[in-house]
């Protein structure tokens, strides 16, 4: 209710044209980003810290797959999350659907330290 209630002020306040996802930790959070349907969205599934400490919750990655990755113009993972999200459900999985991002130029420009 938190998050979905401070983007729904700042969306108010501000004309937002696009969005870009950082960590979302569960599939509370990942549904309330999904419903406001973002024209323009970068979806920058961070699951594991630099530490290896998992930040997504077991529960989001199912919703991260079926309802936030579809709507992502672009996805930006980490080198090291490219054994992320799998979803057994699906012959095209959530994996091959992050790490195929990795092989976009834009995707990889985007991590570089500006």
């Amino acid at each position: 209710k938190i998050v979905a209630g401070q983007l729904d002020r700042a969306l108010e306040a501000f004309p937002v044209r696009a969005a870009k996802t950082g960590m979302l930790y569960n599939a509370a959070i990942i549904r309330v980003v999904a419903r406001h349907q973002f024209k323009k969205l970068v979806v920058d599934p961070v699951m594991v810290a630099s530490s290896g400490a998992r930040l997504l919750k077991p529960n989001a990655v199912a919703a991260l797959c079926a309802e936030l990755l579809p709507l992502a113009l672009v996805v930006t993972p980490k080198v090291s999350e490219k054994s992320g999200p799998r979803s057994r459900n699906s012959p095209t999985s959530c994996t091959t659907r992050v790490t195929s991002a990795q092989q976009s130029p834009v995707a990889r420009s985007s991590r570089r330290a500006w």
